[in-house]
């Protein structure tokens, strides 16, 4: 997903936060970039660390387009929600695939291919740069 970097106050010790504003939103996340990629255009690959946990933190969306965007102290990210064999879920908001595993509870019958909502911790998202 292509991204544009803004820089965010941050603590000089701690991890990296950005705002990254994109085609379907704008979030504050960890960067793991170089600090002269602020300001500039990147494409980015997300990673979550946090796991679907079906009517707590994903539902079915009734939008069914793609959307990245705050909510209170949740960042939400909407897309379809795909299944694999391994127990794992891939989330893909416009084009980016987001692997997610998921509680030990199953997800439900029916949701493979739906429009989802998944609400998480900032803390748990961040963004990697790469070449094309």
């Amino acid at each position: 997903m292509l991204v544009k970097v803004e820089a965010v106050q941050s603590a000089r010790s701690g991890p990296k936060f950005v705002r990254v504003h994109s085609a379907v939103g704008t979030v504050v996340v960890l960067w793991q970039g170089a600090p002269q990629d602020v300001g500039r255009e990147r494409h980015v690959e997300w990673s979550v660390d946090e796991e679907i946990v079906w009517m707590e933190n994903a539902r079915l969306s009734t939008v069914g387009t793609p959307g990245l965007w705050e909510d209170g102290d949740r960042i939400v990210l909407r897309g379809q929600l795909r299944l694999d064999e391994g127990g794992g879920a891939v989330l893909d908001v416009a084009g980016s695939v987001i692997l997610f595993d998921h509680a030990d509870r199953p997800l439900p019958d029916g949701v493979d291919g739906s429009w989802v909502e998944v609400r998480v911790a900032p803390d748990n998202v961040t963004a990697w740069p790469y070449e094309i």
